[in-house]
């Protein structure tokens, strides 16, 4: 197949092939009026932030996931507002260079604000269990547990002391390093299942990890493992323990 002369082009200064390629892709109904308003969204927000992105990648490499990575490979449009909004806040220097060497990776959040239930919802088909056949009454608190526009860091792996340990014990070690905290199920299952839409890594094979998202008093909503049959989600108590029960970290 070949290279799209559409995808990643520069509107003010367009080459013969992409004009001629765009309209082919009008025609064919490939390019929808809301893919044309993305693509110039995405050019004329991310101007000024270029540098930064492009700074940013020297340092986080594949570790990193821009709006514009998300835009081309899936159906989310970020408007230019939003775009904006995260060419500003990309996190800095120290805190990229922090991240790399933690072991996080840094993905953009979606473009509006997103539920848990709805991001469960739009990925289906990889969810291997439907967790909200264990919440009863407290199915409401899934979609009160959101993630937002903005960016979202998160560690790689379960987090190697995290396991056979309560959660009262597994958020201990968080406030140790008193620069990490518990992510919340919107943001952990938004970032690995994007995570591996984008660049087909596969976080959470065989683990799991609590959130900071609660059912009841006294349960968790635990995201993993992440196997080839999909995604599985659970709810469990706060004191159970497990080897492969551990936690993620965000910053």
């Amino acid at each position: 197949m070949s290279k799209s002369h559409v995808i990643g082009w520069d509107v003010a200064l367009p080459t013969p092939a992409q004009f001629v390629e765009f309209f082919q892709q009008v025609v064919k109904k490939r390019i929808t009026h809301k893919r044309v308003q993305g693509l110039l969204n995405e050019n004329l927000a991310l101007r000024d932030g270029d540098e930064r992105y492009k700074e940013s990648r020297r340092l986080l490499w594949d570790d990193l996931i821009s709006p514009k990575e998300i835009m081309e490979q899936s159906k989310e449009i970020y408007p230019a507002d939003v775009l904006e909004y995260l060419a500003k806040t990309l996190p800095d220097k120290n805190t990229l260079l922090w991240c790399l060497a933690n072991n996080l990776f840094v993905i953009a959040s979606p473009p509006k604000k997103k539920s848990f239930c709805e991001i469960l919802e739009e990925n289906e088909r990889l969810i291997m269990s439907d967790i909200r056949l264990y919440c009863d009454s407290n199915i409401d608190l899934l979609f009160q547990d959101v993630t937002r526009p903005g960016w979202i860091t998160l560690s790689q792996s379960m987090l190697p002391p995290s396991g056979e340990k309560t959660l009262q014990e597994q958020c201990g070690l968080l406030i140790q390093t008193q620069k990490e905290f518990l992510p919340n199920a919107a943001d952990v299952l938004w970032a690995i299942l994007t995570l591996k839409k984008i660049r087909g890594h596969r976080l959470l094979n065989g683990q799991s990890v609590r959130t900071a998202t609660k059912i009841g008093s006294d349960k968790s909503v635990v995201i993993g493992p992440y196997s080839h049959d999909g995604l599985y989600i659970d709810v469990v108590p706060d004191d159970m323990e497990n080897e492969v029960l551990g936690i993620l970290a965000s910053r």
